[in-house]
């Protein structure tokens, strides 16, 4: 369940000393640390100064190891997360958190390893072409998709039923997400938190109506034209942040 502070300001923080330094492969802390930051990226100077060959040991030596951190229940990934290292953190066995920044992963079907997964932040994955496997996350309670740009169908987000906050935005150059429809939100009647940076393809925003503990609630200015505001600020008694209770005057 979200907490206030959660519907308020976000499930990944990184300025309260939940995340740990990111830890070397060979320290033995790795296997009993329940948070853990993988960094070998190129904005990483110690990664940086490795050889090309040295570089390519290392991140196949993390592949091999997260399927035995049992005990890792958060996972960072800074690096670009290609597709067998994805199904590597897929087989983590208690997993409850995972961060992606940015990937080359074309297939999520190994996602129904991650039973216990509650909390995803999926980054830049412009490859992805559906969703197929994302409906396995039976126990995800919140989940951020960034510059999924061949996506247009998010109608399998409709089976995660036990959802509190979605957030579906574009890429950094203010590119929007573009979706067919609003249709697969009527399923979701646990959400409090809705975040969509998209360019919708129906217009229509009646799906939002289900949505009765909506707490927080974002959209680009032109999905709200031809709606009334405070018309539409009545249907969510709950509201307490968005762009709707900048309108009412």
């Amino acid at each position: 369940m979200l907490t206030s502070q959660d519907i308020k300001i976000g499930i990944w923080r990184f300025n309260d000393g939940f995340w740990p330094k990111p830890f070397n492969i060979e320290d033995a802390e790795v296997y009993r640390a329940e948070r853990l930051v993988l960094d070998t990226s190129t904005l990483n100077p110690e990664f940086n100064l490795l050889s090309p060959s040295k570089k390519k040991e290392l991140r196949s030596a993390w592949q091999k190891t997260l399927p035995k951190l049992i005990n890792t229940k958060y996972l960072f990934i800074a690096h670009q997360v290609d597709q067998n290292f994805f199904e590597a953190i897929c087989d983590m066995p208690n997993l409850e958190g995972l961060y992606i920044k940015w990937s080359k992963v074309i297939d999520i079907s190994c996602f129904e390893n991650l039973f216990k997964l509650k909390h995803l932040y999926f980054g830049s994955t412009p490859g992805l072409t559906n969703l197929k496997g994302i409906e396995r996350l039976s126990s995800l309670i919140s989940i951020e998709l960034e510059n999924f740009k061949s996506i247009y169908d998010y109608r399998a987000l409709g089976e995660l039923t036990g959802l509190e906050s979605l957030i579906i935005t574009g890429d950094i150059n203010n590119s929007r997400a573009k979706m067919l429809s609003l249709d697969f939100l009527q399923r979701l009647s646990k959400l409090k938190v809705l975040v969509l940076d998209v360019s919708l393809g129906d217009k229509s925003l009646e799906p939002l109506f289900y949505l009765k503990d909506m707490v927080k609630l974002y959209l680009p200015d032109r999905l709200y034209k031809g709606y009334e505001k405070q018309a539409l600020l009545n249907k969510f008694p709950n509201l307490q942040y968005g762009d709707l209770l900048d309108r009412r005057a």
